[in-house]
């Protein structure tokens, strides 16, 4: 079955890196998911990667991500032989707009 030898929290390089490494044969295929719901690339969350022999190696990029791409994303891997997942929380940033410190400046004033 496919194993998902790394999965990573988001490292900052020119852009965020969540890097993967991933083995199996055959190579098996990737699925993200970000909260439990399926994940839609686009010019700003996409997936590069290399194909080695048995396995890939890559990242999940984040062009400027924000406190709005916190949160829990799973990588599922898939072949023939099986299936295999990891889930790891990805803390870009913390919000601007924290409630409790707004609800206490209203309260104060």
């Amino acid at each position: 079955p496919p194993t998902i030898l790394r999965f990573e929290e988001p490292e900052k390089r020119h852009d965020t890196c969540m890097m993967f490494t991933v083995r199996g044969h055959p190579l098996p295929t990737l699925h993200w998911t970000y909260n439990n719901v399926e994940l839609t690339q686009s010019e700003y969350i996409r997936t590069e990667m290399e194909v080695y022999q048995d396995y890939l190696e890559g990242c999940l990029v984040f062009r400027n991500p924000t406190h709005h791409n916190n949160g829990n994303y799973t990588l599922e891997v898939r072949n023939a032989m099986g299936v295999a997942s990891k889930t790891v929380y990805g803390h870009f940033m913390e919000s601007p707009f924290d409630s409790k410190a707004l609800c206490g400046d209203l309260v104060s004033q």
